[in-house]
Parts: structure tokens; C-alpha cells; sequence
């Protein structure tokens, strides 16, 4: 079994990445899907035994991080991204073409500040809502299968 956190748009709230990580600390990877990116950086250090992954987003300047990655976890392939060059405030259209592409099996976004969650085509989408608003994203890969849940502080 493989557990990951999945965030989006802290927007500098580390105190809330903080507690979150500190209610997980089992979490075996965290993924964090921009805006955030200057307190993303702290989440080695507070949980130095998971995997990080992170992405760049639209508030995040002066940035090395990838708009864009794809990860192999838990036997998954997993597209993350923040989503403003997908245009996923208006529609997913962009993103599942992007993700059928590469042959994603889970699609982690975030931009909207919405949580979001649908099964289509053989693949998830997940968008775990703003950090900034005390809403992460859980995810379980298990031999059963996939649980994707909404998570609040």
C-alpha cells in the first residue's frame, strides 16, 4: 500500500502544509501541484522519508519547478500539473487530451481553488482545492485498487 498527500495553492501558507503533513506522518509521498512553491520546499524536512513531487504554478515566479511531470508510484502513472496552461477554470477538455497522451491513470490539478473528482475514460481526475483554504487530497494505492478523498483541516 502507497499513501501520498496531494496539495495545491497554499499561496504561503506553510502553517497549514505543516499541519497537514503532521496528521500524515506515515505519507509515503507528497505531491504538490503550485502555487506554493517557496513553502513546498519545506516539506523534505518535515517529512524526510517521502517522495516529493512538485509543479510549478501561475503565482509561483522565479521558479525552476516543471509546469508539468509525469511520476511512476504505486504501480501508477500519475499527470500533475497546476493546471492554468490546461485553461481548467473553463474546461477539462485540454488536460484529458494531455493525459491521454501520456497515458496517465491519475490526473492531479489544482488553479481552481475547487475540489474536483471525476473517473473517466479509465482515468481519475483529481483536483484537491486550495491549501489555503484547509482542503488537501489524500491518495491510497493499494492491490484493491485506487481511494482518492477530500481532506479538511
Amino acid at each position: 500500500m502507497m499513501q501520498a498527500l496531494i496539495f495545491s495553492d497554499s499561496h504561503g501558507d506553510s502553517a497549514r502544509l505543516r499541519e497537514a503533513l503532521l496528521r500524515h506522518p506515515s505519507a509515503a509521498a507528497v505531491f504538490h501541484l503550485g502555487d506554493g512553491a517557496r513553502e513546498a520546499e519545506t516539506v523534505p524536512a518535515l517529512l524526510p522519508t517521502a517522495a516529493f513531487f512538485a509543479v510549478r504554478g501561475n503565482c509561483d515566479m522565479l521558479c525552476a519547478l516543471p509546469y508539468v511531470r509525469l511520476e511512476n508510484c504505486g504501480g501508477c502513472r500519475i499527470l500533475m500539473t497546476h493546471g492554468h496552461l490546461y485553461h481548467v477554470k473553463s474546461s477539462l477538455v485540454t488536460l484529458r487530451d494531455a493525459a491521454e497522451e501520456q497515458k496517465a491513470d491519475i490526473v492531479l490539478f489544482g488553479h481552481t481553488h475547487t475540489p474536483f473528482e471525476s473517473y473517466e475514460d479509465g482515468r481519475r481526475f483529481f483536483n484537491p482545492g486550495a491549501l489555503r483554504d484547509g482542503r488537501y487530497g489524500l491518495l491510497d494505492i493499494t492491490d484493491r485498487g485506487v481511494l482518492l478523498q477530500h481532506m479538511r483541516l
